[in-house]
């Protein structure tokens, strides 16, 4: 997939109104599941 505008994809969770990294700043990696190519990373968030 092409991306043009790659500033519109965050790789962090927006929670109560602010884009957040994870406490520890670790990250899971999103694939698409037809390719197995990696789409990109994503915050391995904790509990609330």
């Amino acid at each position: 997939m092409s991306v043009f505008h790659s500033d519109l994809f965050r790789q962090q969770a927006l929670i109560a109104g602010s884009w957040r990294d994870a406490d520890d700043g670790t990250t899971l990696a999103v694939s698409n599941p037809s390719t197995g190519a990696t789409l990109g990373q994503i915050p391995n968030m904790g509990r609330a």
